[in-house]
């Protein structure tokens, strides 16, 4: 094969690359639709350890994604999780679901104050979910414990 070919070869692949990580991606970030009780949610997921780990610390907007409201992590197991707001940008409502059904809300959770301890938040109840939406989302939407969830079909 000739230099130019290769060149070329070489080129095509690393572009068939880039796009492939640009769709995965967008993947992503595509929101998961479901319900709670009337209220439509639009939430990007989170259902691996690192990217519960990781949930929204350290960024400044909930989304890239104008559509996303929230980020739905879906737990291992059902249990009691401990959340809490390290390297958070801005304060969050958590919505506690156990498998169709809101167990719990905390409400309006504060950014943490630089060099104080950071506040560990948890459900009453063992849990399946936890929504995080932008501090207000609840209040806004009426959404309190006894609320039935309709994931998407």
């Amino acid at each position: 094969m000739n230099t130019g070919r290769a060149h070329i070869l070489l080129f095509f692949i690393a572009s068939l690359l880039v796009l492939i990580s640009i769709v995965i991606k967008y993947q992503q970030q595509r929101p998961f639709s479901f319900r709670i009780n009337t209220t439509v949610v639009r939430a990007e997921v989170a259902d691996s350890q690192e990217e519960i780990t990781q949930g929204l610390s350290g960024r400044t907007v909930m989304s890239a994604n104008p559509n996303i409201q929230g980020m739905l992590f879906i737990l291992p197991e059902r249990k009691i999780p401990t959340f809490w707001m390290k390297d958070m940008q801005f304060p969050l409502d958590f919505i506690w679901i156990d498998k169709q059904l809101v167990v719990d809300v905390s409400e309006n959770i504060p950014v943490p104050d630089n060099g104080k301890p950071l506040n560990i938040y948890s459900p009453q109840y063992p849990v399946t979910h936890v929504l995080e939406v932008p501090a207000g989302f609840v209040k806004e939407r009426n959404i309190k414990v006894g609320d039935v969830v309709k994931w998407q079909e």
